[in-house]
C-alpha cells in the first residue's frame, strides 16, 4: 500500500484535518491568503482537547497586505515547527512546512490558469512529488477534482452548490465507488457547519463568530462507525488582540 503524505502533522492540527486534502478540505485561514484580505487576521490560535486542556498553539504573522506569511506552532509548550507562505502578484504560490528542527519536510506549490486556482502539488523534503490535485470549473466555481499519488488517481470529488450558498461534496474512489459526502452550511457569507460521513464514521465541525463576523471558535466532533453519539474531540479558539508593546517584561494587549 502506498504511503499517502498529506501535510505535516502539526499543520493538520490547525485545519479541518478530518476531511480529505483536496478542495473539500476547508482551511479557516484561507481568507488571509487571497489577493484581497478583508480585516486583520488572528494573531494566535489555541487548541484544546475534550478536557479543555491546551494541547497546541499557532502564532500567525502577516505581510503589509494582510496576507498570512508565517504560522509558528507549539505543542505541549514545545516548538513544533512552522509553515511559511509566499505570494506572487497577490496569489499564493507556496506553503513550505518545517519541523521543530527547522528542516523543510513538505512543500505545497499552487498552480493557476488565468488567475484561477487549477490545482496544487505536494513534495517531500527531497523535492519528490508525492501528491497532486487538479480542479475543473463550471460557472466560475470548482465543480470537480482529481487526486494523484505517484501519478495514479487515488481520489475524486464532485461538488454541487445550492441557491442558499450551501454545498455538497461527493467523494469517490478511483473506480468511481462512492467514498463519502461532505456537506457545508453557511449563514450568509459565514461557514457555520461542515459534516462528513464516510466508511469510518461521521465528523462535524461547528463554527462560531463575533459581531464583526470574525471566526472565534471551531468545535470538532466525531462518531465512529459503530458509535452511538457524537463525541467532542477538540476546540480551536482564535485570538485577535494586537500586541502594541513588544516589551517582554510588560506586554499590553488591545482588543
Amino acid at each position: 500500500m502506498k504511503k499517502i503524505i498529506i501535510f505535516y502533522a502539526i499543520s493538520l492540527l490547525f485545519n479541518g484535518f478530518i476531511f480529505s486534502a483536496g478542495m473539500e478540505k476547508y482551511d479557516h485561514m484561507d481568507i488571509y491568503k487571497g489577493i484581497k484580505v478583508n480585516g486583520k487576521g488572528p494573531y494566535q490560535e489555541n487548541v484544546y482537547d475534550a478536557n479543555e486542556k491546551e494541547i497546541a498553539v499557532a502564532a500567525y504573522k502577516y505581510n503589509e497586505n494582510g496576507q498570512l506569511i508565517e504560522a509558528l506552532y507549539t505543542k505541549n509548550n514545545a516548538n513544533d515547527g512552522k509553515t511559511k507562505y509566499t505570494y506572487n502578484e497577490g496569489l499564493l504560490q507556496e506553503e513550505i512546512i518545517y519541523n521543530s528542527e527547522n528542516v523543510m519536510v513538505e512543500k505545497l506549490v499552487y498552480k493557476y490558469n488565468k488567475g484561477r486556482l487549477s490545482g496544487y502539488t505536494v513534495s517531500d523534503s527531497n523535492g519528490k512529488e508525492v501528491l497532486r490535485w487538479q480542479y475543473s470549473y463550471k460557472n466560475n466555481k470548482i465543480s470537480s477534482g482529481i487526486r494523484f499519488i505517484e501519478k495514479e488517481i487515488t481520489e475524486k470529488f464532485t461538488v454541487q452548490y445550492e441557491k442558499n450558498g450551501n454545498s455538497v461534496y461527493q467523494i469517490y474512489y478511483p473506480n468511481d465507488e462512492k467514498a463519502g459526502t461532505i456537506e457545508t452550511y453557511f449563514n450568509k457569507e459565514n461557514i457555520v457547519k461542515r459534516e462528513k460521513v464516510d466508511v469510518t464514521g461521521k465528523y462535524i465541525i461547528n463554527y462560531r463568530y463575533d459581531n464583526e463576523n470574525r471566526l472565534l471558535e471551531m468545535v470538532f466532533y466525531e462518531k465512529e462507525k459503530k458509535g452511538e453519539t457524537m463525541v467532542l474531540q477538540k476546540t480551536h479558539k482564535l485570538i485577535y488582540a494586537e500586541i502594541i508593546n513588544p516589551n517582554p517584561e510588560k506586554i499590553s494587549l488591545r482588543k
